[in-house]
């Protein structure tokens, strides 16, 4: 990972540094978005950086990608294409002033959908007292729990369902609003009706 000031004043960038992740970390856990292993991570994209109030941040990043296949008919004598979507593993780091990795944590997950767009894929940030909360489908279908995982200030890690299976609801990560410091409105489809849930903490 690379880091660098910015002035604000001269639009300059300068003191760039490569930090390392420790192997520790890249090895424990398992992800086929990995090369040479222990070492180095692919297809993971940045979606959030929450700045510190000593000048840190916190960085979220998700495994992300998109893999396509192509079949002919012989009796149309057409090819036709199917996109599956993934987004599995979210990393988090909490990056101090001076660039050091203060801690890092992983939230696993493993999302994979045929030529949806994902759209029910990936995850809603939620910043709520002292924790990053990520609400996520824990699988792309009808009745799977709406999971949730906590991570606080130290890095601790916890996760629980907050909508349960049976409720037959299954929500639009992308389209997430935090609307309070404890709400937070999520587009989903309940019973197969488009509508939106909102959740209190």
């Amino acid at each position: 990972m690379y880091y660098a000031y910015f002035d604000p004043e001269t639009q300059s960038l300068s003191n760039a540094t490569y930090k390392k992740f420790s192997a520790k970390f890249l090895n424990d856990f398992s992800d086929i978005n990995r090369i040479n292993v222990g070492r180095n991570l692919i297809n993971y994209k940045v979606k959030n950086l929450i700045i510190r109030g000593d000048g840190g941040g916190v960085l979220i990043a998700e495994s992300q990608f998109v893999s396509e296949s192509s079949t002919f008919n012989v009796y149309s004598q057409m090819y036709s294409t199917s996109y599956t979507y993934h987004n599995n593993n979210v990393i988090v780091f909490s990056i101090s002033p001076n660039g050091n990795i203060d801690w890092e944590q992983v939230v696993r997950k493993r999302q994979i959908s045929e030529n949806d767009g994902g759209v029910y894929s990936s995850f809603s940030p939620f910043l709520y007292k002292d924790r990053l909360l990520f609400l996520y489908n824990e699988a792309i279908k009808r009745k799977a729990d709406v999971q949730m995982a906590a991570v606080n200030f130290k890095g601790e890690f916890s996760e629980n369902p907050v909508i349960p299976s049976k409720k037959d609801l299954v929500i639009m990560p992308a389209g997430a609003r935090q609307i309070s410091s404890a709400e937070i409105v999520i587009p989903c489809l309940y019973k197969s009706q488009p509508g939106y849930v909102k959740i209190t903490f």
